[in-house]
């Protein structure tokens, strides 16, 4: 029983490393650029916007949409193999690993169409990482007038018990001479 759960073990480690091997070889060579968002094209853009949308410094927020990329990828290839086990398409690699029409001539020309693309998703993420920089200036604002009403309540607080303290005392050092 000791050496099938160690033979098992080392399947599991074997498979997952050529599992993981695969997708970086198909994350490799399939096309980085489609009009129509096909294969790992989403999973990637999605994972550049939230990730510049970490914190610096913070690192569970990167290795969490790293995780996430790793599964929206995943997810792209069972598809493309569900697909294939379907019959919907001729091979289990054809919806990320595809010659994108409008864009073949173009490349063989060695022109560029994807430039404007990128500006574009550029600005995007730009817009966000201000949005969020304004949001957090906000919440920031917010505590320090928190902070400040709360200082301000203390210091009532403070002087209305030292008033206090004082008739107080007075009252004992008057009852102290009688």
């Amino acid at each position: 029983m000791k050496k099938f759960g160690k033979l098992l073990y080392y399947y599991i480690l074997i498979s997952f490393l050529l599992l993981t091997l695969y997708m970086v070889i198909a994350l490799t060579i399939s096309p980085q650029t489609d009009s129509q968002g096909r294969g790992f094209i989403p999973c990637t853009e999605e994972f550049i916007i939230n990730v510049s949308e970490c914190q610096k410094g913070q690192i569970t927020c990167p290795i969490k949409w790293l995780w996430r990329d790793m599964k929206c990828n995943t997810g792209v290839i069972m598809e493309g193999l569900g697909a294939w086990v379907r019959g919907q398409q001729k091979t289990p690699w054809a919806n990320y690993i595809y010659e994108t029409d409008e864009l073949s001539e173009d490349i063989r020309k060695n022109k560029r169409t994807d430039i404007g693309d990128f500006t574009e998703k550029k600005l995007l993420i730009e817009d966000k990482l201000a949005e969020k920089d304004n949001e957090k200036q906000i919440q920031l604002n917010i505590k320090n007038e928190i902070a400040e009403e709360e200082l301000d309540k203390s210091k009532k607080h403070k002087a209305n018990t030292d008033e206090v303290d004082f008739f107080t005392l007075d009252e004992t050092i008057d009852d102290g001479k009688k």
